[in-house]
């Protein structure tokens, strides 16, 4: 009698790589835009002003009561006044966003006399539209500046990025987290992560009956925060019980390091005008580029490990692939190994918004067409907006 042997494919490996941006402490309801920084400051910059007390001469030598200044700014009303508390506390009650307090400080109604000590300060502030702000891009253009027009001094542009990057820290780390320990939500983003890949997502064939199954999960996190550790933690739909392998990078560092160790700046080295930086031979221009601060410890050479051990599909959480992180992105998307890119996103505006973006990534087209994932109504990320209602 015949034997008849049935033989059953070998599952086919593809591996997720999780870019975990902005977008995804957005949707936990933290208050984490650089508007939203810059918003926290010159509001307690502002109410320090209006609580000063003693007097004080600017310096034209007039005598005044209402002052303050730091490293990046100076405020003082031109007015012998003394604001009254009613008044201070009804601007906290009242300056809830970025627009608000520009304003207040710029429109002139209040007779204030402002003065910018930092350059970069003065260009994000005049340079913000309605309530868009871009530190890091920003930064570059100013450092262009510095190389061109030569009217900055770079260390004293570099000093102005790292006081930011100071004011920045201690923002994020007073806010409150509590969002992405809660488990009845946090549910809904561990069981999206743990999807399995659908053979429609991959362009390259795959056997009728060959499994597509993913090993390890590795979550890129692009924030300083450690929100996408509480989420996986948290979650009754764990990522740990899925995959053989769960990997956290915090690639431009953490909130629980040193304001110093945060990678904050600019990495476009493929912008036209880079290489007239390379030909300086001074490398206080290289200071704000993103790519010397991955040097300094193994995470990038670790990415890399896992760029090339097994084919992996690109899942987008809330990151803007915008060009201050170009290099990093050219290499994960056009890697041989990426099959797909995945747009999970907060509406249909933001997808077709972030395909344009990462097309900026590529120097091969038809290999970007190839490789993103059409919009799918069941890519929407969650938010805890909705879960609360």
């Amino acid at each position: 009698m015949e034997e008849h042997i049935t033989l059953h494919s070998k599952p086919k490996v593809i591996n997720k790589l999780i870019l975990v941006g902005n977008g995804f402490d957005l949707s936990l309801g933290l208050q984490t835009r650089y508007e939203d920084f810059l918003l926290w400051y010159l509001k307690k910059f502002v109410v320090k002003f209006l609580e000063s007390k003693e007097p004080f001469k600017n310096e034209k030598g007039k005598l005044i009561y209402s002052h303050n200044e730091d490293e990046l700014f100076s405020l003082y009303n031109t007015n012998f006044y003394i604001y009254e508390d009613e008044h201070v506390q009804s601007f906290k009650k009242d300056m809830d966003s970025y627009n608000k307090i520009k304003n207040y400080i710029f429109n002139g109604s209040h007779k204030l006399t402002h003065h910018f000590k930092s350059n970069l300060l003065e260009k994000i502030l005049k340079s913000s539209i309605q309530s868009w702000v871009d530190i890091e891009h920003t930064y570059f253009k100013l450092l262009k500046e510095c190389v061109n027009e030569k009217k900055i001094e770079i260390t004293i542009l570099n000093n102005e990025l790292h006081q930011l990057k100071v004011l920045l820290h201690e923002y994020l780390s007073q806010l409150n987290y509590s969002n992405s320990k809660e488990s009845r939500f946090t549910f809904h983003y561990g069981k999206q992560f743990s999807k399995p890949i659908e053979k429609t997502e991959i362009i390259e064939p795959v056997l009728n009956k060959e499994l597509i199954v993913s090993e390890k999960i590795f979550f890129l996190n692009f924030n300083y925060t450690n929100t996408i550790t509480n989420v996986i933690n948290s979650s009754m739909f764990n990522c740990h019980g899925v995959f053989k392998e769960v990997i956290v990078s915090q690639i431009h560092s953490s909130l629980k390091d040193a304001p110093e160790s945060l990678v904050f700046g600019y990495g476009d080295e493929m912008d036209l005008e880079y290489k007239k930086i390379e030909e300086l031979n001074d490398n206080s221009y290289f200071q704000g580029i993103k790519s010397f601060k991955y040097s300094e410890n193994s995470k990038y050479r670790d990415l890399l490990r896992f760029l090339n051990s097994d084919d992996y599909q690109v899942l987008i959480y809330g990151h803007s692939c915008g060009l201050s992180d170009r290099v990093m992105l050219n290499e994960i998307f056009e890697h041989e190994r990426c099959k797909s890119i995945k747009i999970c996103y907060y509406d249909k505006k933001e997808f077709v918004n972030k395909t344009m973006d990462i097309s900026r990534h590529f120097t091969n087209n038809q290999m970007m067409r190839k490789k993103i994932v059409e919009f799918n109504e069941e890519d929407v990320m969650p938010q805890f907006s909705s879960f609360i209602q």
